[in-house]
């Protein structure tokens, strides 16, 4: 039993990584500024300059920065943990509409804070 769970873990593995190295090839870590049902807004900043305002504030602030990403592929377990001010790493195929903010399709995303 201990063997096919091994086994079983190994393979589970083997397909993440097979996933991520195929459909995600651009990784974007930064910290949320707006969540949405269906997107999460990612901009690169410290930390100092994220933590204590609000969402309405935080878009005021970074208006045409960031990128917007479409988390539809991202299992719903995963997008009721999201929050503004976290820290993530979101991983994208690398195409990016070209827009203020810019725009992409989340296909993995990692909770780092």
């Amino acid at each position: 039993m201990k063997r096919l769970l091994i086994i079983t873990s190994f393979i589970a593995m083997l397909g993440i990584a097979a996933f991520i190295f195929t459909e995600a090839n651009h990784i974007d870590t930064g910290y949320i500024i707006s969540v949405t049902e269906k997107d999460i807004w990612l901009v690169r900043d410290n930390e100092q300059n994220i933590q204590g305002k609000t969402e309405e504030k935080l878009k005021e602030i970074y208006k045409f920065k960031g990128t917007n990403y479409d988390t539809d592929r991202i299992p719903s377990f995963v997008k009721e943990k999201l929050e503004v001010a976290q820290n993530v790493s979101v991983f994208s195929d690398g195409k990016t509409n070209a827009s203020a903010p810019s725009q992409n399709e989340a296909t993995f995303l990692i909770i780092l804070k």
